[in-house]
This record gives C-alpha cells, structure tokens and sequence, in this order.
C-alpha cells in the first residue's frame, strides 16, 4: 500500500490543489475529489493537469498530519487554489460494516412510503422554494461558491430576486402556462408527465401506419422496432377513452 500527500496543479491557471491518498496501484490516475478539483477537471480535461507526490508516508495518520501542516486556513483562503477546507481530517471508515438484509427491506418500505416521499421532496427544496425567492446573502453566498468550484459561468443572480421571479410567474400567466415549481414533483405530476409522453408514443405509431389503434398495432410496432411502448405501460398509464379521443390521420380536426 502507498500512502502519499500529492499535489494537483492546472497548467492553464496554476490553481492547485493538495490531498491524501492511499493505493496499491501508482498510477491509478487518481487526481482528487474534492468538490472544487472534481469541477475544474471536468471543465478543462485531465490533461490540463499535472500531478506531483510531495512525500510518502507509512502510515495514512502520518500523511493527513502532513496535510495538516500544508492546507492550514489562509491557503484555503487563496484564490490560486481548490482546497476548499483545511487539511489534517480523516474521513470516517466504514470498512467491515455491514447492513443487515432486514434492515434494508425496512428502509425500502419506508422510503415507499407517502410520509418519507414527502419529506424528501421538503428536504430537497431549495431556499427560494420554501421562501419565494433568493436573499441578496444567499444569492452572494452561491455566487462565491461557483467561483470557489471553478463552475462560475456567468453571474445569475439577477434571476433570483423578487421581482425577477414575480415577472416570470406574471409572463406565465398571461400565457397561460401552469408551472409550480413546487408541485412538479408530485405524483400526480409525474403521472401526468409520463402519460403525455406514452401518449406521444401511441400517436407516433398511428402516424407510421395510418391507422387506427389496438393491441394488434402495438405488438406490430414492436415487431418492426417503430415503438418499444409495452402493453403494460399502457395499461397503466392509458385509458380507453383516451384512445377514443385519438385523432387519425384521415380525420379533420
């Protein structure tokens, strides 16, 4: 096992980035995975940077006090690079743990749950759901962030505010478009989406063939790979009447 303190340096803005890791294999191509380094090698490519070992260790405890001693507070703060935190933090092993199979099946029951569904969707809210729209503080604060990441694009917090969210939902309702973020997610929603789209499918196979749909048409289109639509998709998300209401191409409409 090799244990190491490396240092990751971008050859375009001599951003640089410095970490433990521990491997049987040297060139393991390993380059960090911190938020910020993560980031800026998928913007610009691994071939944007160069790795360098700064000193093997015998032990991975002896490795992040080094690190320690290197990323401190103030080179955090640096603009020249993608630490993020201060070093010297083991991450916490969960190496020989293990979940009990009846254990997992709970979690899946609950997790299938109306209660646990809606506290995911609540959890996972993004302060302008909850609140209505961006604090200048947090609109400040993700502005930072994206720069700190190397993801800063260009700058969307005029987006964010009050009275940018209140155009866009007035816009919206002149032209009738029914949009709540809030609800997008919700199982009707969702059911709803799914819907238009096996709907699209059906109209796309009447369309090849010019003719009217059934379960006969179905298994052709399958047959003929026009359409993988199952016939338990459509049962479930289909009804007769909405087949009846199908408009053919030798109708006018």
């Amino acid at each position: 096992m090799h244990i190491y303190v490396y240092k990751i340096t971008n050859l375009i803005n001599d951003k640089e980035y410095i970490g433990v890791h521990a491997t049987d294999n040297l060139d393991d191509g390993y380059l960090g995975s911190g938020r910020a380094i993560v980031a800026a090698i998928h913007k610009h490519g691994k071939q944007a940077f160069t790795k360098e070992i700064l000193r093997y260790f015998d032990s991975i405890e002896e490795a992040y006090r080094n690190e320690r001693e290197l990323v401190t507070e103030e080179y955090v703060k640096s603009d020249s690079t993608y630490n993020m935190t201060a070093g010297g933090k083991i991450p916490p092993s969960r190496a020989g743990s293990t979940v009990k199979p009846s254990t997992i099946e709970k979690l899946k029951a609950w997790q299938a749950t109306d209660e646990a569904k809606v506290i995911a969707r609540s959890s996972g809210m993004n302060g302008w759901q909850r609140k209505g729209h961006w604090t200048a503080d947090e609109i400040s604060r993700r502005t930072a962030t994206r720069k700190a990441n190397d993801s800063y694009s260009r700058d969307m917090s005029a987006c964010h505010t009050t009275d940018a969210i209140a155009r866009r939902t007035e816009t919206r309702r002149i032209k009738g478009v029914k949009y709540n973020t809030l609800n997008c997610n919700s199982a009707e929603s969702r059911f709803k989406r799914e819907k238009t789209k096996v709907l699209k499918k059906i109209t796309g196979i009447v369309e090849h063939y010019g003719m009217e749909f059934d379960l006969d048409l179905l298994k052709q289109a399958r047959r003929e790979r026009v359409s993988y639509l199952s016939d338990k998709t459509l049962a479930r998300y289909i009804t007769d009447d909405d087949i009846s209401r199908l408009t053919y191409p030798h109708e006018t409409t």
